[in-house]
């Protein structure tokens, strides 16, 4: 039984990929095209959240006497967990354009230096400014780092901690690698 029980949680283990950053780097060195990418699994790093008051919904609480309203307010929130999966569905430049569901997707764009190179961070529609703030009510764990268009839909993106960037399983990696070859090219054979 005990032989059992440490074959499965061995396979748990190798099961367990460890997620990396993805970066332009891994790109120009696995000579990674659109499609290439578009084959890749990718994960979110961090929390987003994506956040809209719907409108005031008055209410009429009598009809019979004066009017007396209560106001209410629907909250429409989008939670992109930390380890979504999620599919690059276009590139352009330094862009990827990732889709988490059929509706719509978000931009990931290269910015910054992260310890493996640069990577694939979320870039809200728009970003952040000080006139956005004032519209948008912010939950006490989040702050607002920009407006989404998600959707067809406006709404605040928010962050706990840090900007999302795209992750990959370092196994797949590996899988590239193994999977590549180099042409060794040809050569005229002279008499």
């Amino acid at each position: 039984m005990k032989l059992v029980t440490l074959f499965l949680i061995t396979i748990f283990i190798i099961g367990c990929a460890s997620q990396i950053p993805f970066t332009k780097n891994m790109i120009d060195e696995y000579q990674l095209d659109e499609d290439g990418i578009k084959n890749i699994q990718f994960y979110i790093s961090h929390n987003l959240r994506l956040e809209r008051e719907v409108t005031d919904i008055d209410k009429n609480i009598d009809p019979s006497r004066s009017l007396l309203t209560i106001e209410d307010k629907l909250i429409e929130r989008i939670d992109f967990k930390k380890n979504t999966p999620c599919i690059v569905v276009s590139t352009n430049a330094d862009k990827l354009n990732v889709a988490f569901e059929h509706s719509d997707n978000l931009a990931f764009k290269i910015t910054g230096n992260h310890i493996k190179g640069k990577v694939f961070s979320y870039e809200p529609d728009q970003p952040y400014n000080k006139t956005i703030q004032t519209k948008f009510n912010l939950a006490l764990a989040y702050r607002l780092c920009g407006i989404e268009y998600y959707a067809d839909t406006t709404y605040a993106a928010k962050i706990i901690t840090e900007v999302p960037y795209l992750l990959i399983d370092e196994t797949s990696l590996k899988n590239l690698e193994i999977n590549a070859r180099k042409v060794k090219g040809l050569r005229h054979i002279t008499n």
